[in-house]
């Protein structure tokens, strides 16, 4: 770590001077790129959370589109065909 990106805070405590360094980091962004290649735990989160959203709404839309189907093939068929509500 650079000596220039050390923070200096320098206080009054009772008439006394005093001189804090930190070799916390002050920003919350790297200047350094992560360029090892490897996937960030966030996008596989992200990518695996959109996926499984996706997955479960097609699942849905086969489900609903089959019943749907069977209703009415029963219909045509003259099997229990009620009037539809509205």
């Amino acid at each position: 770590m650079p000596l220039e990106n050390i923070p200096t805070i320098i206080t009054s405590i009772s008439g006394h001077v005093t001189t804090f360094t930190s070799q916390l980091p002050t920003s919350l962004v790297d200047a350094t790129p992560n360029n090892s290649g490897s996937f960030s735990r966030t996008a596989v989160i992200a990518g695996t959370t959109t996926g499984l959203i996706v997955l479960l709404c097609l699942a849905l839309a086969i489900a609903f589109g089959n019943r749907r189907y069977r209703v009415r093939s029963q219909c045509i068929e003259g099997e229990d065909c009620a009037e539809p509500r509205q």
